[in-house]
């Protein structure tokens, strides 16, 4: 899948959005977490599209995230055969980071 998004910052959120592979009935939005280096997930869903609360993020923090489409619930819970994830799109989070 090919990955968008757009900043509402009036609203403060991400509103992400992909295409749909041929075969996908299901998809995981997951982020690469920058502190810690491993990928989170917002689960399995079966819509193209995503709102994130970008309060929920570290000020001042670039996320990368990316989208994996799966045949279903089943192979998502079962198989985890979903496909490449898809290119990562980088989202700096607006504020100053937290002092150390």
């Amino acid at each position: 899948p090919t990955l968008s998004y757009v900043y509402d910052e009036t609203a403060n959120v991400l509103k992400f959005s992909w295409n749909k592979p041929a075969y996908a009935g299901g998809y995981t939005l997951s982020y690469i977490d920058p502190d810690y280096g491993y990928d989170n997930s917002y689960g399995f869903q079966t819509k193209r599209a995503y709102t994130l609360d970008v309060s929920q993020l570290k000020p001042g923090t670039t996320y990368e995230f990316f989208v994996r489409a799966y045949k279903d619930e089943y192979d998502y819970y079962w198989n985890n055969s979903g496909s490449v994830p898809s290119k990562t799109v980088k989202f700096t989070v607006p504020g100053e980071p937290d002092p150390a």
